[in-house]
């Protein structure tokens, strides 16, 4: 009798899937860079914004246009986008949030990564104050502040995985060099 043995083993080499990214924020320049250097590096993106417009849609339609594996996806309801994604990117700028959008998000948000993204000096005090508005009204959420100057770069958080989990996206993206260069 002659048995045949099937080993089934981890690849290194596979393809790793990438964290599905939702971004939350006001249309302004940042948050349609960001989508665009997350999009190259074939990160799924949630574009989360409760007033959808012609200028996301018409940007979003050119990005599937050049790239047919695009996996972008305009989500104008916030428990849905935050259900479906991995991590959160929360853009401090002009965006205000109210006690309704967190008891609205804060059952999805439970242990997920939320990075609240600052950038320019002018924002420090506000981004702060949304920082701290933030772990008040997600304490289940691991939060992460993303600061971004022209020449510095810094990530924190009381969580160290999702600390890393962001640098890395960061990294990855290319978002540190174009942060870097404008």
């Amino acid at each position: 009798m002659s048995y045949t043995w099937l080993y089934l083993c981890n690849i290194e080499n596979t393809k790793k899937l990438k964290a599905t990214i939702a971004l939350i924020g006001k249309e302004e320049e940042i948050c349609n860079d960001f989508l665009q250097k997350l999009n190259a590096c074939n990160y799924p993106i949630i574009y989360i914004n409760n007033k959808e417009t012609d200028r996301v849609e018409s940007q979003i339609q050119t990005i599937k246009e050049r790239n047919i594996q695009a996996d972008i996806e305009i989500q104008s309801c916030y428990k849905e986008g935050c259900w479906e994604a991995d991590v959160l990117f929360m853009f401090a700028d002009g965006t205000d949030w109210t006690k309704d959008f967190f008891d609205e998000i804060s059952i999805f948000t439970t242990q997920k990564v939320i990075a609240l993204i600052a950038q320019g000096i002018d924002n420090w005090t506000s981004a702060y104050e949304k920082l701290e508005s933030l772990k008040a009204n997600l304490p289940n959420a691991k939060t992460v502040f993303a600061y971004c100057e022209t020449d510095n770069f810094e990530c924190s958080g009381n969580d160290k995985e999702a600390v890393l989990i962001v640098s890395e996206i960061f990294n990855d993206s290319g978002i540190l060099n174009f942060i870097n260069n404008n």
